[in-house]
Order: structure tokens, then sequence, then C-alpha cells
């Protein structure tokens, strides 16, 4: 059993992982931008009811951030696995 990895085609994958979650992040903030002046036009028996919706966002959000590092880190640790995996092959036949 043997397998193959395109170590050039996989650079130019995580290079487009990496700019679809830079846009994710630019929506995400997007639609921050946008909700969080709702909060500044409440008052009175409004306020807990945004305020429980924004901790929830505010929750969320991060949630999202922190999924967007893990898959792009966890992309970049597999192309060194296979780039140190190439080398070692290399290495046995030179």
């Amino acid at each position: 059993m043997s397998f193959n990895v395109d170590l050039v085609q996989f650079e130019t994958a995580n290079q487009s992982l990496n700019a679809s979650c830079q846009e994710v992040e630019q929506i995400l903030q997007n639609i921050y931008d946008t909700i969080r002046p709702m909060g500044e036009a409440q008052w009175g028996r409004s306020l807990p009811v945004w305020g429980e919706l924004q901790q929830r966002w505010n929750t969320e959000y991060t949630e999202v951030q922190q999924a967007g590092v893990n898959i792009k880190n966890a992309a970049v640790r597999v192309r060194e696995e296979f780039f140190d995996g190439d080398v070692r092959g290399a290495a046995v036949f030179s």
C-alpha cells in the first residue's frame, strides 16, 4: 500500500483555506458591526433580552473564530507531516 501527496497542490489548498477563513472572519465582523448598535439603541426592559442574545452571539462568535484557527493549524500540521515524510523518504533512497 502506498500513497502520494502533491505538496504543491496541498499548499495551494491550504492557501485557499486561509483565504476562505479570512472571508468568514470578515463576514462575522461585518455582522457584529451591524448588530452592535442595536444594543446601544435599547433601554428599559428590553436590555436583559438583548443582553442575553448579545452574550450568546459573543460566545458563538468566539467558538467560530477558534474553529477557524484550529482548522488552519491542523492543515498546516498535516502539510508539515507530509513534507517531513517526503524528505525522510527521499533520504532513504539517497
